[in-house]
């Protein structure tokens, strides 16, 4: 038969299939392939267990590549580097640019192999912290880094539950957090599988468009090099706000936060001090970062320092390192997109002061750069 005599082909009436048959066909066809994913993921996929069309699902879906990379390496790996994570939100993501450079730097002031994960995502809450520190604690993690401000401390109890109605989780939620909830919202559901895979077609260029996570921009990033400073997750471009409209960003936040932070802050700090101290069983310590602001927040820090201070010490008390940031001569206006996110001049500057404030955590750190 050649390819255009279609004489000898059949109806598919005359065969015994009609419409209602093929659609049954078609949809049991999709129902397998659905199950198939979800049993028998590819490993960098297979990490990715709980995910919402949440706005910030992008951030998310980044991390959790970024930590099944870690994990991978790590069963590859025969020599153990020491490893650090950092978590928070949007202001902590925006510290560096690419995890290689910070990983790179460490080692070599240290003399070791150090491995630096910046896990930080927008909107990032206690739950969505906790998740990403499980998944590294279950393979291989020295430290956790908290990039703490006014935002972690307004999170109460019932704020932390009712989270978990609209789980963005992109990976599953941590035991030891599920141990503290009460029982009826301790099975949390997993999402619908056309969710996930209406999320995965969503996001499949941007992903694909993005340079591979931790990645390195060449070399340790120089002085005065700021396109070393700007990664794929670094969203905050110059030029900076002006001083008016932060100073009116900083009174719409005061005017929005105040109430709720005077009453909850003191519940959230017992929030994290419980991560502190469940980490602590499992003998990976903690670090609070008090992360660098703008200028302008200088009206706030009045109102909301006071109960930040308290937490702090509360922190150091249960045996946590505490790094304040909060008035780094070495950032100016300029280096802030708006109150509080650092731009590539930024993180260039801070460049240094991070690698000198990570090494003082990195054990047995030689705190001397070597050569090569």
């Amino acid at each position: 038969m050649s390819d255009s005599d279609l004489s000898g082909l059949k109806d598919p009436a005359s065969l015994g299939i009609d419409r209602p048959e093929r659609a049954v066909a078609f949809l049991t066809a999709l129902i397998l392939v659905l199950l198939g994913y979800w049993f028998f993921a590819p490993p960098w996929y297979s990490v990715l267990h709980k995910i919402s069309l949440a706005p910030h699902v992008r951030d998310d879906l980044f991390v959790a590549k970024r930590l099944a990379d870690e994990i991978a390496d790590i069963k590859k790996r025969g020599k153990r580097p020491f490893r650090l994570l950092l978590v928070g939100g949007s202001t902590a993501r925006e510290l560096t640019a690419f995890d290689q450079d910070v990983s790179v730097a460490l080692s070599r002031r240290c003399g070791q192999p150090v491995r630096f994960i910046n896990a930080a995502t927008s909107d990032q809450s206690l739950v969505e912290a906790w998740s990403f520190a499980d998944a590294l604690a279950e393979h291989d993690l020295d430290r956790i880094i908290v990039g703490i401000n006014y935002f972690r401390l307004t999170e109460s109890r019932r704020d932390l539950f009712a989270r978990l109605s609209n789980v963005r989780l992109a990976l599953p939620l941590s035991a030891q957090l599920r141990s503290m909830m009460p029982a009826d919202l301790r099975s949390v559901p997993k999402p619908e599988f056309l969710s996930q895979l209406a999320m995965l077609l969503a996001h499949k260029g941007e992903l694909a468009g993005m340079k591979r996570p931790g990645a390195s921009s060449g070399n340790i990033p120089q002085k005065g090099r700021e396109k070393g400073f700007m990664g794929a997750r670094n969203l905050y471009k110059g030029p900076p706000r002006n001083s008016a409209w932060k100073r009116e960003r900083v009174s719409h936040f005061i005017a929005l936060t105040r109430v709720k932070y005077e009453h909850v802050s003191s519940q959230a700090s017992d929030l994290w001090l419980e991560f502190i101290r469940r980490h602590q069983q499992r003998k990976i310590a903690t670090t609070l970062l008090v992360l660098p602001m703008d200028p302008s927040l200088q009206r706030a820090r009045r109102l909301f320092d006071p109960q930040l201070d308290k937490a702090l010490e509360r922190f150091e008390r249960a045996g946590a390192g505490v790094v304040d940031w909060r008035d780094l001569s070495v950032l100016s206006a300029r280096d802030f997109y708006d109150q509080q996110h650092l731009l590539a001049s930024g993180r260039r500057k801070l460049f240094p002061v991070l690698i000198e404030a990570l090494s003082t955590y990195v054990s047995g750190c030689h705190k001397e750069e070597k050569a090569g």
